[in-house]
């Protein structure tokens, strides 16, 4: 029977599990690990329970300068998959500052998704007076995308769908820029897309290249590996 395990989002186990560099295999080898995370969220509790006794978390740079360790000490840190470009630079900024031996992943650990997403908000916010972003409340990648924009003094606004956009909530808004979160349906965007095209809004949509999209190669994970050559090898028999 497949694990529920094999549901959780690739970033999220590369950050959390992924050897070498992983809050387990930390313990193992008398690592301290820093977590970049917010202490509300699943992924926390997830990463907590890989090695709590050698796991500090931060959600700020007031947690990072309260923290205290000896040169001689072996710290790596990770991040929440979610997290803000932002935020997560001026945190990430101060950890090099005060531990400028830390290691982390070579690649990052913030998911790839929310990264692409973020950097073309980013952008977008150089011409445009309005963001909006379709996903949930309950979604970090979502309201992350909307930080993106109001630190860059732009309106940003999360919509669950299109029967959230009226002509209250775009105001006198000239140039509005689209995005979703990772995990929100086309159907809803693609549905946004179309009431902004339309009376009474009749905005002249244009995409946006907000960047190369950016995709790791992923390895299988071991369990889905064994299960696909088992199958693999069960389908081939039938035809010797």
């Amino acid at each position: 029977m497949p694990s529920c395990d094999q549901g959780t989002c690739l970033c999220e186990k590369e950050g959390r599990r992924g050897v070498p560099y992983s809050p387990y295999r930390s313990q193992k080898t008398w690592w301290v690990l820093i977590v970049i995370l917010s202490y509300n969220i699943v992924e926390t509790i997830g990463t907590l329970g890989e090695a709590p006794e050698a796991t500090t978390v931060v959600e700020s740079v007031d947690d990072v300068d309260r923290l205290d360790y000896p040169p001689n000490t072996k710290l790596f840190y990770t991040t929440q998959t979610t997290l803000s470009l932002d935020d997560c630079k001026q945190i990430k900024d101060r950890l090099i500052e005060r531990f400028p031996w830390i290691e982390t992943i070579p690649s990052g650990s913030i998911c790839y998704a929310t990264t692409n997403r973020q950097v073309a908000v980013q952008k977008a916010c150089g011409f445009c007076d309005l963001v909006l972003i379709v996903g949930s409340t309950m979604s970090s990648n979502a309201n992350r995308l909307v930080d993106t924009a109001t630190v860059r003094k732009v309106r940003g606004k999360l919509i669950p769908d299109a029967e959230a956009v009226t002509p209250e909530l775009l105001g006198d808004a000239q140039n509005i820029a689209l995005s979703a979160s990772a995990s929100t349906p086309d159907e809803l965007t693609s549905a946004v897309v179309e009431k902004l095209a339309n009376p009474p809004f009749n905005f002249d949509i244009k995409i946006f290249n907000g960047g190369e999209e950016r995709v790791p190669k992923w390895r299988l994970p071991r369990l889905v590996l064994y299960n696909v050559i088992h199958i693999w090898l069960q389908e081939s028999r039938k035809f010797h």
